[in-house]
């Protein structure tokens, strides 16, 4: 197509109003969407066609206002007033609220002053028809003068008109804001644009509103004819000139909204009731942990029900049966092994996960299209300001329970570097769905009856663990001025089913994508090392594991189970392969050059069918996979629940994955990514310690004492050398956010 025909399109609007959604009813994209701002906390490219023309579309995050107020980088406006300097867009679609019109036309009259061709999205119309909001479009559009579309989720004949319409205003010159200054501020616009300065009118209103980034591409010179009139509107008027032109938009618009919403809403009912419960004082804390507890409950301890026997089903159709076949066509067994116990494992061990991963993102898409999920801010607000952060700091956590990268990214949404630096600090103790595949296995393989709980544990332990985090850096760094949380609330409703599959159907599918890339070749690689015939490598191998074994012998991994910190090690990498390791090196290679008789293939395939039976729920098919999985080999090696624990704490606390090193070298700096790793490391070490030597003090009183003692000590020594070394990093850091 032309290049002449390629046009760019901006989304832009508040958070939380579906901005993400219409891009990817537009785009056919996956960007993922929530109840809470900070979802999309980076531009995001998609590419789609109109009748007439092929259109980058560029989802912006969302704002409330185009003035940033401060200097402050990795703010949302800081985000996009740069994307807004640097590309020049033929259109701009203002997505809103229609339940919330009044409190988004603010950012709409503003990007109208812009004077870019601009179509209004309403969406939420559902919502806004439940509460008798009836929204004249005629007249709004006759208001704002522009197109204003009403966009319903798949309804793809208002997405085609939509993109009918881009078609109509792509080219035309945009009509001037209906919005009139009074008449000295208007002086000073036309003063700035006539100047030196050559600024459009929306520069010179953004400069006058006291924008710092448009205040600081001015030369001195241009700085100095500003000031004058900000000085000169000041004495005359006795206002502030940025007071002026807010409260000249905002009047504006609250004498014209009647023109255009014929029935005021009246507040949602259902919505105001449940919200008097779980936004309650003293409710709120406690409502949030049993929600979170129910998640883990319905993931693992139903949904985890099938991990056996999908355990067993793949391992019989990707490793026995692979095993079979390639025996039947009278293969080496160097390629059986390989194959089978390589490749096949592999495949078994990342199938695995479907379905507590499944479990655990219908869990999540559930809440976050019904609308708690933006509650679920406001209710950690409290706890977030005893930390000295905002209340927008738990939306970052709150992401990194699904991966601590986007988390971390997340944390350009807060305004200061110093919240960002404590919340990036905290964001990788806050349990992955990796970790949480790795806990749902030993869940099944130690706690059958009480998984979920366990679990749950776990998660509230890297919870308290991210708190002390924050609160032992809140002490070492000036506290930091507090700001309120200003974040629109939902209205509660259903989640759609298509939207909620459609998550899940993606979230899954990227997880078991990801993983696979790494531990089926990880599996093939440690198949290779230790079949039959590679003693020399498989020496190695454990030699490197019982070495590793030594330092950790005092959480309950013992020499002999050198598997366990072989896969410790590999976890580095990624948590997934922790257990695509284990489960390679717990399948007793001894056995893999054993041919697979018919006999014991099929009879196998009669188990499955036995486990996959619908009314049977008996034991025999779980004590089968027990037995003859590898994942059934785990009490082999662990031969007590406290070495188990102790172990599950490790990998919850330590060493995060390369990917989330690499993502806070890049978001915070080296130094302190250093510090993070470090600290997670040390933290996991002496946790895990701890709780080992605590469950087994009646056996060994004496010992278990003195390493209890040991930790501790070493752990205030440990903080010592890194609130020394913070004061100075942080001062680093806060001088690079200033330029």
């Amino acid at each position: 197509m032309n290049q002449s025909k390629t046009k760019k399109i901006l989304l832009l609007g508040h958070p939380n109003v579906g901005k993400s959604t219409v891009f990817n009813t537009l785009t056919n994209g996956n960007a993922s969407t929530g109840n809470w701002s900070g979802v999309t906390v980076d531009v995001k490219a998609g590419r789609f066609a109109t009748p007439l023309y092929e259109v980058d579309c560029y989802d912006l995050p969302g704002i409330v206002s185009l003035t940033q107020e401060d200097a402050v980088q990795g703010t949302d406006e800081a985000l996009v007033a740069p994307f807004l300097r640097d590309n020049h867009p033929d259109l701009i679609v203002n997505v809103i609220d229609a339940c919330a019109l009044e409190a988004q036309l603010y950012l709409t009259m503003q990007l109208r002053e812009m004077g870019v061709p601009m179509i209004v999205v309403l969406t939420m119309n559902d919502q806004a028809e439940k509460q008798n909001r009836k929204i004249n479009i005629d007249a709004l559009s006759e208001l704002l003068k522009v197109p204003v579309l009403k966009l319903i989720r798949g309804d793809h004949q208002s997405t085609h008109w939509l993109k009918h319409k881009m078609d109509c205003v792509i080219g035309r010159s945009a009509p001037a804001s209906p919005v009139i200054y009074p008449e000295m501020v208007e002086q000073a616009i036309e003063a700035l644009c006539q100047s030196e300065c050559q600024q459009t009118r929306w520069e010179a209103i953004q400069c006058l509103s006291g924008d710092t980034y448009r205040c600081h591409c001015l030369s001195a010179e241009q700085q100095q004819l500003l000031q004058s009139w900000q000085s000169a509107c000041g004495a005359k008027l006795g206002h502030e000139i940025d007071l002026l032109i807010a409260d000249t938009l905002l009047t504006w618009i609250q004498d014209h909204i009647q023109e255009v919403v014929a029935e005021k809403g009246e507040p949602n009912h259902v919505t105001t009731w449940i919200d008097r419960i779980v936004l309650n004082r003293y409710l709120g804390i406690p409502i949030f942990f049993l929600v979170l507890y129910c998640m883990f409950l319905f993931a693992i301890d139903w949904m985890g029900a099938l991990q056996d026997k999908v355990d067993l089903l793949t391992e019989w159709v990707f490793v026995d049966g692979l095993a079979y076949g390639l025996q039947a066509l009278s293969c080496p067994d160097a390629i059986v092994s390989v194959m089978a116990h390589g490749l096949g494992r592999g495949i078994n061990t990342t199938l695995t996960f479907i379905p507590v991963l499944v479990g655990i993102y219908t869990y999540l898409a559930l809440l976050e299209g019904s609308g708690y999920m933006s509650r679920a801010a406001f209710v950690m607000d409290r706890l977030m300001t005893t930390l000295g952060l905002p209340g927008h700091a738990f939306v970052p956590l709150i992401i990194g329970f699904g991966c601590n990268v986007p988390a971390v990214m997340a944390t350009r949404t807060l305004n200061s570097a110093r919240d960002r630096l404590i919340t990036s600090m905290m964001v990788p103790f806050m349990s992955c769905s990796a970790r949480l595949a790795i806990f749902s296995v030993f869940a099944a393989a130690f706690f059958p009856e009480g998984g979920g709980t366990i679990i749950f544990i776990l998660y509230l332990l890297g919870v308290l663990a991210a708190i002390l985090t924050g609160y032992l850096l809140r002490h070492m760094m000036p506290k930091a001025n507090e700001t309120p949380l200003v974040m629109s609330l939902p209205v509660y409703h259903f989640p759609k089913a298509t939207v909620v599959l459609r998550q899940v159907k993606w979230r899954v599918w990227g997880f078991i994508r990801r993983a696979g890339k790494i531990i089926i070749p990880l599996s093939m690689a440690l198949s290779l090392l230790t079949m039959p015939g590679m003693q020399n490598h498989s020496v190695a191998l454990r030699d490197v594991g019982q070495t590793i074994g030594v330092v950790l012998s005092p959480m309950g991994v013992e020499k002999e189970n050198w598997p366990a910190s072989v896969g410790l090690l590999s976890g580095v990498l990624a948590k997934e392969i922790v257990i695509g390791t284990l489960n390679t090196l717990y399948a007793h290679p001894e056995t893999w050059g054993e041919a697979v008789s018919q006999a014991s293939f099929w009879e196998k395939g009669q188990d499955v069918a036995t486990a996959f039976r619908i009314k049977d729920v008996s034991q025999e098919a779980s004590s089968v996979v027990s037995v003859e999985s590898a994942m059934g080999n785990f009490s082999d090696y662990f031969h007590s629940d406290a070495s188990v624990m102790a172990y599950l704490i490790f990998v919850l606390l330590y060493f995060p994955c390369v990917s989330t090193f690499a993502v806070l070298v890049r978001e915070v700096s080296k130094s302190w990514a250093i510090i993070s790793v470090s600290w997670a490391t040390v933290l996991a070490y002496a946790v895990a310690v701890i709780v080992y030597q605590s469950m087994t003090l009646s056996l060994h009183p004496l010992a278990s004492t003195l390493w209890v003692l040991g930790i501790i000590l070493a752990m205030g020594v440990f903080y010592r050398l890194i609130a020394y070394y913070s004061q100075q990093s942080l001062h680093r850091l806060e001088e690079g956010a200033s330029c």
